[in-house]
């Protein structure tokens, strides 16, 4: 048995969906069960009705369900043939009919909430799994439709639940593996789930993803099978750096630091399910089936280079907590995360001293405002014309490519000979020459300088173990040219 998961490209339009049906078609032989996401946008539309509808604009929250009525008809209409169309029709307006009642209702109350806003989103793949289930049936596949609402268990936390997975993995046993030893091929809705009491729970944007996994654990699949619009995992975001390369076999661990950080192609705990049964992942291209994409396992293969990938995440906000009773204090860490814990907030990266700490997560607010060349939540670091490297004279080359900085100032064998060449860090943050501390800096040693060209980093004394093998990495750095992206990336390792 194999999980086959399809994103919202793969079920975008008729086209797509009849590729998809070919796709499993050919592996009809390894017993599927078939995942699907809403239809591409989808989910992000009826988001924006539900939002409309609580801001009591019923007249656009309906004009936005009318649009998608629209599209999922055609669709339909188009894979299905006059017909079958004809008997199915009636199904998905029973389906539309539910949505617009339910957006008349927020629009009248005035409100929306997280439950409510599951209600809305989740019809999304409630419509493209059954479009998806009439189309196989209608090339020849023996396709059974389930509500996974039926068979995922969650936590009621609206918007981002949590699976129980024992209670799903019992109603897996009873829903889905019948059909599976009936040589049947189960259709279901990724993202969505429903708590004990029936309420129907999301489990975060993206979750398709997490819902193979989940399945594919939960009936001991063989592989579980990802398939997007890329040819897998890549080295890096391709939209910044088209000269990205495609990642053949990753681990486990690997793939999950990628997907938290940045990954867009994978949902960061799809991974989890896997590695607790030892499943397999691969990342396919429904566009491109003859492709091998990536594998992730448990364990990968030397790699002969130094770095697989780098992954990018924007939007990042640093919380800087310093207090001077830190100082041989203890319970101080304990105060803050419990902070972090009660309002639900996750952090990504946390740096310590020995009366600060620093706490870099992601900002979720889409009204962040912009804050210099990256729209982020870090301290825009002004350098004025005097700070510049002692010993050289200044060039362009300064604000551009950081590498003929990088190697002068880590020309010195001692890691700690930098601070003395540049001068003490906090003579210099006196002198208004925006040298950070470490403690806002997340890492020991990390010093940044921002040119005309963006932002330049550099990591000093940084210790890596690659395939048991100590490696000193004594100079890395890259530049950020402008807020899109790499289009210059540079590595420089000596």
């Amino acid at each position: 048995m194999i999980v086959m998961k399809f994103g919202g490209t793969s079920v975008e339009d008729a086209r797509a969906i009849d590729r998809t049906a070919s796709i499993v078609k050919g592996r009809s032989g390894k017993h599927p069960v078939v995942v699907v996401s809403a239809m591409a946008k989808v989910t992000d539309t009826l988001l924006k009705m539900a939002q409309a509808a609580g801001n009591g604009d019923r007249d656009t929250a309906i004009g936005l369900s009318r649009t998608l009525r629209e599209r999922h008809y055609n669709t339909a209409g188009e894979l299905l043939g006059t017909g079958v169309f004809t008997r199915f029709h009636s199904d998905l307006e029973a389906e539309f009919d539910a949505l617009d009642e339910l957006l008349r209702g927020i629009a009248a109350v005035g409100e929306l909430t997280p439950r409510t806003t599951d209600h809305v989103a989740a019809y999304g793949e409630l419509l493209s799994s059954k479009i998806v289930t009439e189309a196989f049936s209608a090339r020849g596949l023996n396709a059974s439709r389930v509500d996974s609402r039926e068979c995922i268990v969650t936590d009621a936390t609206h918007t981002r639940a949590v699976p129980y997975f024992d209670d799903t993995n019992e109603r897996l046993g009873l829903k889905v593996r019948p059909l599976v030893e009936k040589d049947r091929i189960p259709v279901m809705g990724g993202f969505i789930g429903s708590t004990r009491n029936g309420v129907t729970t999301t489990i975060g944007r993206g979750g398709s993803d997490f819902s193979a996994a989940i399945v594919g654990a939960g009936l001991n699949a063989e592989a579980i099978e990802i398939w997007t619009d890329v040819d897998g995992m890549l080295t890096t975001d391709p939209n910044l750096c088209p000269d990205a390369h495609r990642i053949r076999v990753i681990s486990f661990d690997e793939a999950a630091e990628l997907a938290y950080f940045g990954a867009k192609v994978l949902h960061p705990a799809t991974v989890l399910p896997a590695v607790q049964k030892n499943i397999p992942v691969y990342i396919l291209n429904s566009r491109n089936p003859s492709c091998e994409g990536t594998k992730i396992t448990a364990r990968a293969p030397h790699c002969k280079n130094i770095f697989k990938a780098i992954a990018a995440k924007k939007r990042i906000t640093i919380v800087n907590v310093a207090a001077p009773r830190m100082l041989l204090a203890h319970g101080f860490l304990k105060a803050i995360f419990e902070a972090f814990d009660r309002h639900k907030v996750a952090v990504d990266v946390v740096s310590t001293s020995e009366v600060s700490v620093s706490h870099r997560r992601l900002q979720r607010s889409p009204s962040c405002p912009r804050r210099g060349p990256r729209q982020t939540g870090r301290r825009k670091i002004r350098r004025p014309e005097s700070h510049r490297l002692p010993g050289r004279r200044k060039s362009s080359r300064d604000t551009g490519n950081c590498s003929a900085s990088l190697r002068r100032a880590l020309r010195p064998e001692d890691p700690h000979d930098f601070p003395r060449r540049l001068g003490d860090q906090s003579d210099l943050r006196r002198r208004g020459r925006g040298c950070p501390r470490r403690s806002e800096a997340f890492a020991p040693n990390l010093f940044l300088r921002t040119g005309r060209r963006g932002l330049c980093l550099a990591f000093f004394s940084l210790s890596l173990r690659i395939s048991s093998r100590p490696l000193r990495l004594k100079s890395l750095g890259f530049s950020l040219p402008s807020s899109e992206g790499f289009r210059d990336l540079q590595l420089k390792i000596r």
